[in-house]
């Protein structure tokens, strides 16, 4: 990908170009950006993605494109309009009267996705020589079993690696948060940046119950962008990663996946 694409400005939960990072359920909203000289160059093509890739091998997709006027008012033409996210070719589902192009889709692939790189191309659009937006991104995967066993009163640790990969553009944007759930009980905490490993959660914040669910959510986002900016978007892709801990009042434990991959 090169240097062709570059973060433009740093978002925050919600920002000009208005995508709202809800990794619950997946909403995007989809607003022009503020782009100082915009109207000097007839309208600019925007578009907004949004990934989650689930370790179990489920990804979801969320997708808008814009694609603007030309200098003399025209809307431009989009003669492949198709949207390629983590090697599927996506067509769009909708085509609003101004143009703009929707897409969503769900899929499964192989439970180790979570180990290749998140990937988003957006679809070319004519009259614009540059190269449209894309990301190259790389998320989270656990480093051990899906299952652990845990003596109440003890703390979890829970041990995670970063994929390993150099992210092309660098996105301005990492955060993540963890929930454990149990019985209706709910715990949930998180920060910005890249979780340290083990994740550390005491015992006091662990809910009740013989079984905790536990699910971390790691988000990246970034606005990124042509080098005279007549072609933007927002991408947000979000790592999904799950623990089913089992809790017991006393005795020895050992630590065994669900899976069958654990010692």
């Amino acid at each position: 990908m090169g240097s062709r694409v570059g973060l433009l400005r740093p978002l925050r939960r919600t920002s000009g170009f208005g995508l709202a990072v809800l990794a619950s359920t997946g909403c995007i909203e989809f607003v022009a950006p503020n782009i100082p000289g915009i109207e000097d160059r007839g309208s600019a093509a925007l578009f907004s993605a949004q990934v989650v890739v689930s370790d179990s091998g489920t990804v979801r997709a969320d997708a808008r494109l814009r694609p603007g006027l030309d200098f003399d008012g025209l809307e431009r033409p989009v003669p492949d309009p198709r949207l390629r996210i983590l090697g599927q070719v996506l067509e769009p589902d909708t085509v609003l009267r101004d143009g703009t192009r929707r897409y969503a889709a769900a899929w499964q692939v192989d439970r180790a996705i979570h180990m290749d790189p998140i990937t988003v191309t957006a679809p070319l659009i004519e009259d614009l020589v540059t190269s449209p937006p894309a990301v190259r991104w790389y998320g989270l995967r656990r480093d051990g079993p899906d299952g652990i066993d845990l003596l109440r009163g003890d703390d979890l640790h829970l041990p995670i690696a970063e994929v390993a990969g150099d992210a092309d553009p660098v996105p301005s944007i990492r955060q993540w948060f963890l929930t454990l759930e149990s019985g209706g009980s709910q715990f949930r905490f998180g920060s910005d940046g890249v979780p340290e490993s083990p994740i550390w959660i005491p015992a006091r914040w662990i809910p009740g119950g013989e079984t905790v669910r536990v699910r971390l959510v790691y988000t990246q986002s970034g606005v990124v962008g042509t080098q005279n900016d007549d072609y933007v978007g927002v991408v947000t892709a979000n790592s999904l990663l799950y623990w089913t801990v089992r809790v017991a009042p006393g005795g020895a434990t050992g630590t065994e996946s669900s899976d069958g991959t654990g010692p």
